[in-house]
């Protein structure tokens, strides 16, 4: 095993400030704990200034939408759902390359290559690190969040015209197999996907 730098495989993977969802909102906004309080506000209309005035970090949002406020709920329901897809694009690209599931933040930015040196990859773990990964961790027993999340990536899976070589390795009995993910509580990765995300907004470009 190595580490591969990820401009190393720029080509044929994007970065996830890169990558847009059908709401024109970068997928980064789905994979940080930042991003996560910008939905809810979004739902909620209170500013992320305002949520963290009043401590309302993630983990709140998940107890929030325990007791059933409809903003909590429907900013956790859209978090799974994409961070599913993002998951699933990952895990695709690897194995059988770009299919474009997701459009660009930048239309001008080059569209990425179909194939690479590590085709026909599959991971043996998908590592949640720093706050997202306390989050869906800690969500396992809440119905929000983690739950979800496995349904929607099951889906996708199953759903896809990938070979069975690619099902039967994420799939376990029908489900995705949750033993692929790892949560690590390592805090020296740098945050500069959340910070291009939150700058790009602050210019008005998101």
């Amino acid at each position: 095993d190595k580490l591969v730098p990820f401009d190393d495989v720029k080509p044929w993977l994007a970065k996830t400030w890169e990558l847009q969802n059908d709401k024109g909102k970068s997928l980064e906004r789905y994979a940080s704990a930042g991003g996560i309080q910008s939905i809810y506000s979004d739902y909620s209309g209170i500013s992320v200034t305002e949520l963290n005035k009043q401590k309302i970090y993630p983990n709140v949002i998940v107890e929030r939408a325990i007791a059933g406020e409809a903003a909590a709920v429907q900013a956790l329901t859209d978090i799974s759902d994409y961070l599913a897809q993002l998951i699933f694009e990952r895990i695709q690209t690897a194995f059988s390359g770009w299919h474009a599931n997701f459009k660009f933040m930048n239309p001008k930015r080059e569209n990425l290559i179909s194939e690479s040196e590590y085709s026909k990859l599959l991971f043996d773990r998908i590592i949640f690190g720093q706050r997202l990964g306390d989050l869906l961790n800690s969500s396992q027993a809440s119905g929000f969040l983690w739950q979800p999340l496995l349904a929607n990536i099951t889906d996708l899976i199953i759903q896809s015209q990938e070979t069975a070589l690619f099902k039967n390795h994420y799939l376990k009995n029908g489900r995705f197999n949750e033993h692929l993910i790892s949560f690590s509580a390592l805090r020296e990765a740098p945050a500069i996907g959340a910070g291009i995300d939150a700058y790009l907004q602050y210019k008005g470009l998101l």
